[in-house]
């Protein structure tokens, strides 16, 4: 695998927003094929997730597919789509066009027995959704942070069972007559071209779509069986074939080994590992290294040493496939100004019992790392230099039945990484005719060209939330509002809110109406799609509240009155006395009904505090990274300026709390300030005159104003962050 090389935020003002030229990186010219990934370099899970998911963007906003909420006579005249592969880009793809709603016949086919099929049951590979951008922010995350199918770091097989749940809840949601009709073991698929159609004809397995077990053939299958050979024409085909099987080699990248186990028979053992990309990297450091796993081993030789981490981050911006800079000797360079240390770290996790030798084209460690041989991840480059200056491990370019000759090294601990067979693949499933193009269409696309896809996210925040067209959304009916629009929100982030909403709330109660309705909730500022939104961080806390499973949303911060507050920068609270009719109005105003479902009649209090980042790192004013909302049904419910301070108060003890966690307490928690926020101060702007006679600034409160920069953003890990306080 190899990396994603762009941040999510730092690409935004390159991003391509047109769903044309979107589709132009994804479908062959003049019919109806797509790809995904199938010219890119970035080929971890994520990035091909992420891809499959942009794709759908672009074919709903496009209008290559309409939508039921869209489209008239619900389902009359769907498209007949088919997703050729069940990995994790066709099951995205899939998953995103359900969330979507979209108005099609989806049959999916997979080659082998079951979905996800090449991770299935795979324990010795471990996957990272983000560890391939280190040592930029947010590289740590272990989770993925998507809207679909979302997973955590772990062993590939217990991804594959995080994944797949989400997938059967997902299917399951989905009404029996708009589920994809799936078949698994298709031993046998063709497609071709037929006057301008697509036809696939196939023999394989019809499986159940939640799970990819057997079919109850009791069920009325008309297709004659559990098994069955048919063929059909679709109007749009989806190749989503993912990595794809290794060239010249016993043992697949997926499959379970023994090679970063102990040895139990032989006091030393020697392996070859023949490759130049990430796989054979991988594979180098895992034989070499006790206990390997990348963040673990980044975490200890950088976790006590801020300065280092710090200057590899700078040689790191500097890092591009194909750029001139020679990663080798700039390497050398800072590891051995200040690396002295980092290098002992390393040299004390060493194995004894393994020696490995590396084979590779270039005649140097240092040619491998320069330009012409530009495929490995800069995290792999550091750990491999590091590595070599231990003496890990003997670099070679010798032929490899010399080098097995030399060392008495037998078949069983050679190891190719030379790549996968994708245009045997593809000459496997296309007609001759469909692999001319798109074998034509895919020249010259390497590094930058024409059908290079981006996985930077394009979707809007919230955008799998809710179905329909991104213009659409504000039109579907309110009992849609009130859960939609989600992100992924870190289950630590969460627990930390409830309780500090809590604890606001039975504040509050001692002089609050019991009969009557009062919610409290946090949202934190993040970036999604590239443009900041504010996220419900917790279910309201407070009295008599019917639960709306609200928890996740993400909102517009010019909109509402948490838009309001992040844009002023000001505690804000309604005016007494000010009549139910116009605060509707001021509501209105604000935007609500794009954004939520209608307030209730009976409020007649709301109130809202801005948490702001620290003013000394950024030009004035500050960032909000938070806002409290407060609402309440209570006609005398008001708090004067003894409770004011009081509440503002809680809120800056509360953040200076949040702060101190930042350093480590408590433990397997960290507070990960990510390249998911913009880091960009806004001008402060007043309250809008028209709406000036509803809300006034409540100067009691001072807004709690963190000492450096800030997010709410707790998740668990495995580690403490890199350098203590992630930035």
């Amino acid at each position: 695998m190899t990396p994603s090389n762009a941040s999510s935020v730092d690409m935004c003002s390159e991003r391509p927003r047109n769903p044309a030229e979107v589709l132009g990186k994804y479908k062959l010219p003049d019919n109806s094929l797509y790809t995904i990934g199938l010219y890119d370099t970035g080929v971890t899970v994520l990035s091909q997730q992420t891809r499959a998911l942009n794709l759908v963007w672009a074919l709903v906003e496009g209008n290559v597919l309409r939508c039921r909420t869209d489209a008239s006579g619900n389902g009359a005249g769907a498209k007949r789509i088919a997703i050729i592969g069940a990995g994790f880009a066709g099951l995205s793809l899939a998953a995103g066009l359900l969330a979507k709603e979209t108005d099609v016949q989806m049959t999916i086919f997979e080659r082998r027995d079951t979905l996800l099929p090449l991770q299935h049951g795979s324990d010795s590979r471990w996957l990272h959704p983000h560890i391939y951008d280190w040592p930029r922010d947010n590289s740590q995350a272990a989770a993925a942070m998507l809207p679909l199918l979302n997973w955590t770091a772990g062993r590939a097989s217990d991804v594959v069972v995080q994944v797949l749940t989400e997938w059967r809840k997902l299917v399951e949601s989905i009404h029996s007559d708009h589920r994809p009709t799936l078949f698994c073991n298709t031993r046998h698929l063709q497609i071709s071209e037929d006057n301008k159609r697509l036809r696939i004809e196939w023999v394989g397995d019809r499986r159940e779509p939640c799970d990819g077990t057997g079919l109850d053939t009791d069920a009325g299958d008309t297709l004659g069986g559990a098994t069955c050979g048919s063929s059909d024409y679709f109007d749009e085909v989806f190749l989503t074939l993912g990595f794809g099987l290794e060239k010249d080699n016993q043992l697949s990248y997926w499959r379970n080994d023994f090679i970063a186990q102990p040895s139990l028979d032989e006091p030393r053992q020697v392996y070859i590992i023949s490759g130049q990309g990430d796989g054979a990297m991988i594979d180098l450091l895992r034989a070499s290294i006790s206990q390997f796993r990348q963040d673990r081993i980044l975490h200890e030789i950088f976790g006590d040493d801020p300065d280092l981490l710090k200057e590899t981050k700078a040689l790191a911006e500097q890092f591009a496939p194909g750029s001139s800079l020679n990663t080798y000797e700039e390497l050398k360079r800072v590891f051995d100004t200040r690396g002295t240390a980092a290098v002992n770290r390393l040299r004390r996790r060493l194995r004894r019992d393994t020696s490995v030798v590396l084979r590779l084209k270039a005649r140097t460690l240092s040619e491998l790392f320069g330009t012409e041989f530009s495929r490995i991840s800069f995290q792999n480059r550091v750990l491999v230099y590091l590595l070599y200056r231990c003496g890990g491990f003997m670099p070679s370019f010798e032929p490899e039945k010399r080098i097995a000759a030399e060392h008495g090294v037998p078949k069983t601990r050679i190891i190719r990484r030379h790549g996968t067979q994708r245009d045997e693949q593809l000459k496997g499933l296309l007609s001759e005719s469909l692999y001319r193009a798109i074998e034509e269409y895919g020249k010259g696309t390497r590094a930058s060209g024409p059908r290079t896809q981006t996985d930077d996210v394009l979707w809007t925040g919230g955008y799998f939330g809710f179905p329909g067209l991104e213009g659409g959304a504000p039109n579907l009916p309110d009992e849609r509002k009130a859960s939609w629009r989600k992100e992924y929100l870190p289950g630590a982030t969460q627990v930390i809110a409830s309780a500090f909403c809590s604890s606001i709330a039975g504040f509050l109660s001692s002089f609050h109406n019991p009969e009557k309705r009062l919610r409290v909730t946090l949202h934190r500022a993040m970036s999604f799609g590239g443009s900041e939104r504010l996220q419900q961080c917790c279910e309201y806390q407070g009295l008599n509240i019917k639960r709306a499973e609200s928890t996740g949303r993400t909102f517009d911060v010019q909109d509402l009155t948490i838009g309001l507050c992040y844009r002023t920068r000001v505690a804000l609270g309604t005016k007494e006395g000010i009549e139910q009719n116009r605060l509707q109005q001021a509501m209105e105003f604000l935007k609500l009904r794009k954004n939520s479902s209608k307030m209730a009649d009976e409020v007649r209090c709301v109130i809202a505090v801005p948490f702001l980042e620290s003013e000394d790192s950024f030009t004035d004013p500050a960032p909000v990274c938070g806002v409290l909302y407060i609402d309440s049904t209570d006609e005398d419910f008001r708090l004067d300026s003894t409770q004011l301070r009081a509440l503002g108060n809680m809120c800056a003890s509360f953040l200076q709390s949040c702060e101190a966690w930042m350093d480590g307490d408590p433990d397997r928690i960290v507070n990960i300030v990510s390249d998911r926020v913009s880091r960009e101060s806004k001008e402060r702007a007043p309250i809008d005159q028209e709406i000036a006679d509803v809300f006034e600034t409540l100067d009691a409160i001072n807004p709690p104003t963190a000492a450096e920069p800030f997010q709410f953003n707790f998740d668990y890990s495995d580690f403490r962050a890199t350098g203590g306080r992630q930035r």
